[in-house]
């Protein structure tokens, strides 16, 4: 007896043992350099650049480090980088595919990405932080406050890269705390002063708790709730979004009533002239009323 329990651990041991050496093989010959450019590909085809700090094996997965991200774009300089300290992919059990781990903006997300019949994908931020991951230099709005979110999406099969969101479904939720406008510059087309986008100032302004859920089919993003109360601004926002091949070209037809306190309508200064040219709620005349539309990379105020 005591042979054979000795003989079953020996077996147990050596292929224990092969199969470790092939998986630390494996890790070891991987091509690294032949992944990153994949990678770099695929967010080329949806509007983004990518770097990598580093990148290498991690526990049965791979890792890269100071990983940068940035928009392309045809005209003018683009903006600053957004900051990632680590992602981490590795196997996916449900749905069967990859998992995705990520650090960066002080918090945490993960995704899964995979499926047999279509592409399922689900997604979820906890504690991201607006004054971290360089927020600011890449959106040019500076902002404090944390934010979560979650997302569950699913495309169907046989879906092109170039139609991939356009035809996405499914839904998503964001909540924040503490939300706060500390400045930045935007450019944005506002009616009343021309045409053409025009540079516009942000106002310190808080924005305070934020709750908002919305769903996806075939592309169209409908919000069914949105919303955000602070001592200075109350806001309600309703609309659609329909997603285009890239982020920045889809088009946006959103619905805001807007509700400044005394001290908001201090805070916001000259802005206050255009606020005052916006039309009235018909329910309740203490609200106004705004609409953006355009391309969400360049939106119209109105």
């Amino acid at each position: 007896m005591v042979k054979l329990r000795s003989a079953i651990l020996r077996i147990v041991a050596y292929v224990s043992f092969a199969m470790l050496s092939l998986l630390f093989a494996a890790l070891a010959t991987f091509p690294y350099a032949a992944l990153a450019d994949r990678m770099k590909a695929e967010a080329e085809s949806f509007g983004y650049t990518v770097r990598f700090g580093s990148l290498g094996p991690g526990l049965l997965s791979l890792r890269a480090t100071n990983v940068t991200i940035a928009t392309l774009q045809d005209i003018g300089n683009p903006p600053a980088p957004l900051k990632i300290d680590s992602i981490t992919v590795g196997p996916s059990v449900f749905p069967l595919g990859l998992a995705l781990n990520l650090k960066a903006f002080g918090g945490k997300a993960s995704a899964a990405i995979g499926g047999v019949l279509g592409t399922t994908m689900t997604f979820v931020a906890k504690d991201l932080d607006f004054e971290k991951g360089n927020f600011s230099g890449f959106t040019g709005v500076t902002a404090n406050g944390v934010l979560n979110a979650e997302a569950d999406f699913s495309s169907p099969v046989g879906v092109t890269h170039e139609a991939f969101l356009q035809r996405l479904s499914g839904t998503i939720a964001v909540s924040g705390k503490d939300i706060a406008i500390a400045g930045g510059k935007i450019r944005v087309t506002i009616p009343i002063f021309g045409p053409e986008p025009v540079p516009f100032d942000l106002p310190a302004l808080s924005v305070g708790a934020v709750q908002g859920s919305a769903k996806a089919v075939n592309g169209l993003i409908s919000i069914e709730a949105l919303r955000s109360t602070s001592a200075d601004l109350e806001t309600q926002g309703s609309g659609t979004i329909v997603l285009g091949p890239r982020i920045a070209y889809s088009d946006t037809h959103l619905t805001f009533r807007l509700k400044f306190s005394p001290q908001g309508k201090e805070k916001v200064g000259a802005l206050g002239a255009a606020l005052e040219h916006l039309p009235k709620d018909r329910a309740d005349p203490s609200w106004s009323t705004a609409s953006i539309s355009g391309y969400l990379g360049q939106p119209k105020f109105q």
